[in-house]
Parts: C-alpha cells; structure tokens; sequence
C-alpha cells in the first residue's frame, strides 16, 4: 500500500490504484483492523478528492465505502457518478444499479424497486448481457425482502439464464451469486436439500473464481444447514 507522501496530486494511475487495492482490502470476508481501515479511508478519499469527477476513481470509492458499511457516503458517490454519466450510457446503469443497492440495505424497498427497474430498462436497452444479468439479480433482491418468492425466483433464473450463456469468469462469477440467491429463496420455502446443494454449488464456483467477498454469508449458510431446522421440508 502506498504510504502518505508516495503519491503525487496528478497521479491518476497511482490514486486509482491505491483505491481498488482499498477496495480489495475490504471485500475479503474478514474484519478490517481499525488502523487499517482509517489509512484505507484516506487514500480513497485522497484519490476522490484527486480526481473527483473520474468515473473509474469514484466507482472504487463508491465500492469501497459500500463494502465498508458506509452507506450514506455510498449513495452520495454513486449519485455523483449518475449526474456524471451520459443518459442510457452503460456507467449509468451501474450507477442506478448501486443506488438502488444503497436503497435496498436501507430498507427503501420502493426507492430500490425504481432504481434497480430503472439500471435493467436501460441495460437491456444497451444490449449488454452481463449487465441484463447483474440488474436481474439485484431486481430481485426486493420481491424477496417483500417476501414474494415467486417474482424473485422469475427475475433470479432469468439471471442465471442469461449470466450461464456467457461463459465467461464474470458470468460464472453473477451465476454462482444467483444460485446462492435461489438457495436463500428455497431455504425460506422449506426446501431445505435444494438450498443445500445450490448453496454448495455457488461457494464451490466463488473458491475457483477466487471470489471471497461472500465468506461471511456462506458461513452463515452453513450455520443454518448444522442448525436445528437443517431437515425441515427435506
């Protein structure tokens, strides 16, 4: 990591990359010391305030203050990064799609609804199947916090439908997300043995992508499936 005085003001590539280092600090599944995540937070915000409207230095800012847990500054950011963005353009797809997950986790399902509706019209619109794909699958984070597990289901295969024809790392990466999802879904319907195996089947495909940001939710899993309930609706 690059320390305080490495990195001149006008180094974009420096700035940028001390930024998704940051990023990937925090997107290990592991609690971040203290003193680590403060330093983290200052290069990040030395390189925003750097380079304060370049889209690929405040998508790392974005991502690092989302996975950190600071989700007031992350829906600042990816605001900032829509304003910024042409109308119909991919980057603001992705933009509507991180408000719309900063809406989510705080609880604005009906904000979240039109953000995300909103990242999947213009998506499809582009043409973009990795892009389709991300959109369905976080679309269908609200039918399933509202308990609609029919509608999330619809939107989570379609997902994977498209993610699975891609054949590439980051389809493979969006599917394995998918499944996890369905596996959430079947659990909650009592179908315990299918969430098993989907939830299997998803950490499997993250260990060889080398995916750990989801370490805490697959442990979580598989407390449930050592849990009491494990073989209820078997």
């Amino acid at each position: 990591m690059a320390g305080r005085d490495e990195l001149r003001v006008d180094d974009r590539a420096g700035h940028l990359a001390a930024a998704q280092r940051a990023v990937g600090a925090v997107s290990r599944g592991r609690d971040v010391p203290a003193a680590e995540l403060a330093e983290l937070t200052r290069l990040v915000g030395a390189a925003e305030a750097a380079f304060a409207d370049d889209a690929e230095v405040l998508l790392a800012a974005f991502q690092f203050a989302f996975r950190s847990g600071d989700l007031s500054r992350a829906g600042a950011l990816a605001e900032r990064r829509l304003r910024l963005a042409a109308a119909g353009s991919a980057e603001a797809a992705r933009a509507l799609c991180n408000l719309g997950l900063v809406a989510h986790r705080l609880g604005r399902l009906d904000d979240a609804e039109g953000y995300l509706t909103r990242a999947l019209e213009t998506s499809r619109a582009l043409g973009e199947p990795e892009a389709i794909a991300r959109d369905l699958g976080n679309l269908s984070l609200v039918p399933e916090s509202r308990g609609r597990w029919d509608e999330a289901e619809a939107l989570l295969r379609e997902g994977l439908a498209v993610a699975t024809a891609q054949g590439t790392d980051k389809g493979r990466e969006l599917a394995a997300g998918m499944r996890a999802n369905l596996g959430d879904i079947a659990w909650e319907r009592g179908r315990r043995e299918e969430a098993a195996r989907l939830w299997r089947e998803a950490e499997a495909e993250f260990g060889r992508l080398g995916v750990e940001k989801w370490r805490r939710e697959f442990a979580a899993r598989r407390a449930k499936l050592a849990g009491p309930d494990a073989s209820a609706g078997a």
